[in-house]
């Protein structure tokens, strides 16, 4: 199983990351044998542009791939957004995966003028356009055909995979119109919490999906180690040992990809300790939780 990881916007001393600070801990991701950096996108939630910092991270690495977990496609103009899309697979090309989705917070779509239960088919519509521009489609945008050379096309392959619940509607659509589908880790507590994990990935491979990744993963590994419910998230926040167990678990299951995040606990503010930094030896430890997967990287495909 393949282990990635959310760069944090704060140093050690709790201040916000400039490029060079993403960089680094970009760096040291890669340098640690990690196989992805991830970050999720908010408008409402104290959060950058996971896009400007995934671009940063991708310059100061070469292999290790890139992804979004997820990126609100409604909240965003759709030509506007397959622009940068196509631009981040020109840059980095091939190390990018695009996890889309529509987001759960009814606030957001709120402060853009949208409508929340819009959502979905907003996203399909989007989705449909974006696609056509980053594969170089332009017979298939909506008003007359493009002359010239076609953009996306030179680019290389996008990726995408659909960030949902585990509906079995969202199943099939990330089953059959993307590339994977990314399972929330604390989104699991909706509807049942552990025990739902691997009742939806066997229905998102008996309807023919291909890669699944877990999301949303809280993980400290000088947490208390505490054994979660059958209602509670999948969450790493235990000792090594008992983390090593969990990630069997999830392997065992079929998931081939989890996503971290580092958290403190004991931050003094409120909120502040999702996504903490961390230090190359923290990596090191996450890294050797279980054996580095054997597959070819999923940048090489």
């Amino acid at each position: 199983m393949r282990i990635g990881i959310n760069v944090p916007f704060r140093g050690q001393d709790r201040k916000l990351l400039d490029g060079a600070g993403v960089a680094k801990r970009a760096a040291m991701v890669e340098a640690a044998g990690l196989d992805g950096i991830w970050l999720g996108d908010h408008l409402t939630a104290m959060r950058p542009d996971p896009l400007a910092y995934l671009l940063v991270a991708a310059q100061a690495t070469t292999t290790v791939e890139l992804g979004t977990a997820i990126y609100i496609v409604p909240l965003r103009e759709r030509y506007d957004l397959a622009q940068r899309f196509v631009t981040l697979q020109t840059l980095a090309p091939g190390r990018f995966t695009f996890g889309v989705g529509t987001g759960s917070a009814e606030r957001e779509y709120e402060l853009v003028g949208k409508a929340f239960g819009d959502r979905f088919r907003m996203l399909r519509e989007d989705m449909a356009v974006i696609r056509a521009v980053v594969e170089g489609r332009p017979n298939d945008l909506p008003g007359q055909p493009r002359e010239g050379p076609a953009w996306g096309a030179e680019a290389g392959q996008a990726r995408f995979v659909l960030g949902a619940w585990h509906s079995d509607l969202q199943l099939r659509r990330a089953a059959v119109d993307y590339d994977g589908w990314m399972a929330s880790a604390g989104g699991l507590t909706r509807v049942g919490g552990w025990k739902n994990m691997g009742e939806a990935i066997k229905r998102f491979r008996d309807l023919g999906g291909t890669r699944a990744l877990m999301g949303t993963v809280n993980i400290n590994l000088r947490a208390p180690t505490t054994k979660p419910g059958p209602e509670d998230p999948f969450f790493l926040e235990c000792g090594p040992e008992e983390a090593t167990e969990r990630l069997g678990y999830l392997e065992d299951l079929g998931y081939d990809d989890v996503v971290v995040h580092k958290t403190d606990p004991s931050h003094p503010i409120p909120g502040m300790g999702y996504m903490h930094d961390f230090t190359a030896e923290e990596l090191e430890e996450i890294r050797s939780l279980i054996p580095k997967d054997s597959r070819p990287p999923v940048t090489a495909a």
